[in-house]
């Protein structure tokens, strides 16, 4: 396989993990789960996207800055969504209906 294809074949799936996230931004209930889909599957469909532009690219410095972006990514989007949960608590935003809640009284 040349690499054109190996970089088509994860552009095409970033892309459709980042569709899922922004159709689970839109159809999911409640705002913990948004953040929920939110946050994983934008950052996994970002990642791939990087290692498309990494695989086509063979560029060492440039390599090097999106692994650099990855690593940030994975570092400061859950923390982002954990914070948002967080603050949806405190400020006593209901949950889903259907949701099972076990431990938010300490908020």
């Amino acid at each position: 396989m040349t690499t054109e294809t190996i970089s088509s074949v994860f552009l095409i799936a970033g892309s459709i993990f980042t569709l899922i996230a922004a159709i689970g931004i839109i159809r999911f209930p409640d705002v913990y789960i948004r953040k929920s889909a939110s946050a994983k599957s934008s950052v996994f469909g970002v990642t791939l996207i990087a290692f498309a532009v990494i695989t086509l690219n063979m560029n060492f410095i440039i390599g090097i800055k999106l692994l650099a972006i990855i690593f940030l990514l994975f570092l400061t989007i859950p923390i982002g969504a954990q914070v948002l949960a967080k603050a949806a608590l405190k400020m006593k935003i209901k949950f889903w209906n259907k949701t099972k809640i076990n431990n938010t009284k300490e908020f």
